[in-house]
């Protein structure tokens, strides 16, 4: 398990092994998560949450995440 800031948001990103798939990627602050094959494809998207967290892209946009 690493964690890091990603340069996207400024908020914390966690990589660690997944439930279904072998890599998961965790955003610290909103607790969205997102599973990968590969742990080459994790890193590429650990530093744009916007592209996997829903709550860090509402907040990108300036929306507000309904569930």
């Amino acid at each position: 398990m690493s964690t890091t800031k990603a340069r996207q948001t400024g908020t914390h990103v966690t990589l660690s092994r997944g439930d279904d798939l072998p890599w998961m990627l965790i955003c610290d602050e909103h607790g969205g998560c997102c599973e990968f094959d590969s742990k080459r494809q994790a890193i590429y998207f650990r530093s744009s949450p916007i592209n996997w967290c829903e709550w860090c892209a509402d907040n990108w946009r300036g929306t507000d995440y309904a569930g």
